[in-house]
């Protein structure tokens, strides 16, 4: 009886580390890439690292605007998508009659002025 209460709470352990994780790696993933172009680098050599400094995450969208001149800001933003990798949304969804998302969405921006 107690068995799948006791389920459902590990499922959402792990996925909810899985989403922090993630988040994480995420807001690390767009600072690095704003370092990149405040310190000179262009437009498509911030989105470039953002991808390399995450390259266990789905991005769907990274974008980068960066100043030509000394002091312009620089704004580099991602989006992820993290798929739960248990059954939680199926056990949630079953509980509650109703349906719930077997995904999450994160987005993360960054700002630096350029050097």
């Amino acid at each position: 009886m107690v068995l799948p209460l006791l389920l459902v709470i590990v499922c959402a352990i792990i996925d909810f580390g899985r989403i922090y994780q993630s988040n994480v790696s995420l807001t690390n993933a767009v600072r690095e890439g704003a370092r990149r172009g405040a310190s000179g680098g262009t437009g498509p050599e911030a989105e470039a690292r953002v991808s390399a400094t995450a390259p266990n995450l789905t991005l769907s969208d990274v974008t980068a605007s960066v100043g030509t001149t000394t002091g312009d800001d620089v704004l580099v933003s991602a989006t992820a998508t993290v798929t739960l990798i248990t059954p939680l949304g199926n056990l949630i969804g079953l509980a509650s009659g109703g349906s719930f998302q077997s995904a999450v969405s994160l987005t993360r921006s960054a700002t630096m002025r350029r050097e």
